[in-house]
C-alpha cells in the first residue's frame, strides 16, 4: 500500500517478525515461517531455510546460529551487499534460529563501531530434545541482580515513588522467571 498501517506494523514487532540492523537488511524464512513464528515438526525432519541480505556497506559475515551456535557460514564474499540461498537441513534440537551479518572492523559508511544486523528468531519445536537453559537463566538472574542493585542505588533518577516501585516489581518479577527456568 502507499501508507503504513501503524496498528498493523505494531502488531508485526509484537509478534518478532522483524529484525534490527545499522546497515544490512536480512530476510529469513524456515519452511516458509518467518522470524517470530514457531515451526512445529519431528525428529529427523529436513526443514528449508531461505536466506536473503541486502547492505548499503558489505559485510563480511553472515551466519545462521542455532541456538547461539553457528550451524551454517555463508560465502558472501562476491561483493558482500547482495546474498540469497536457500538450503535444506536437518535439525537435532528445539530451540530457535536466527541469521546475523556482521563485519569485524568499522565501515566508513556505517556511523557506529561495526556494520551488524540480526533477526528474531524462528522457534522449532518437536525436532528433538530441548536445549538446557539453565546456565542462561542463571546468567540472566545475575544480570538483573545488578540492574536491581543499580536502580536501588539511583532511586533519585525516578519521577515518582511509584515509578521506583513500579521498575523494581518489573525487575524482580522477570528475575522470578528466569529464577524458575533455572530449575
Amino acid at each position: 500500500t502507499d501508507s503504513l498501517d501503524k496498528n498493523a506494523v505494531n502488531a508485526k514487532i509484537r509478534a518478532g517478525n522483524s529484525f534490527v540492523s545499522n546497515s544490512a537488511l536480512l530476510g529469513l524464512l524456515v519452511n516458509g515461517q518467518a522470524p517470530g513464528a514457531v515451526l512445529k515438526g519431528a525428529a529427523g525432519e529436513a526443514v528449508t531455510v531461505s536466506v536473503s541480505m541486502r547492505s548499503i556497506a558489505p559485510m563480511q559475515k553472515l551466519e545462521l546460529v542455532h541456538n547461539g551456535a553457528v550451524i551454517k557460514v555463508f560465502d558472501i564474499s562476491a561483493d558482500g551487499k547482495r546474498f540469497d540461498a536457500s538450503e535444506s537441513l536437518v535439525l537435532r534440537q528445539d530451540g530457535w534460529l536466527l541469521l546475523r551479518a556482521y563485519n569485524d572492523a568499522a565501515q566508513p559508511d556505517i556511523l557506529d563501531i561495526y556494520p551488524y544486523a540480526s533477526t528474531n528468531p524462528v522457534y522449532v519445536s518437536g525436532f528433538g530434545p530441548r536445549p538446557d537453559a539453565r546456565a542462561d537463566a542463571a546468567y540472566f538472574v545475575r544480570w538483573l541482580d545488578r540492574v536491581i542493585e543499580a536502580v536501588e542505588k539511583r532511586r533519585i533518577d525516578f519521577n515518582t515513588e511509584a515509578e521506583y516501585r513500579d521498575t523494581l516489581d518489573y525487575l524482580g518479577n522477570a528475575r522470578g522467571k528466569y529464577l524458575e527456568l533455572g530449575k
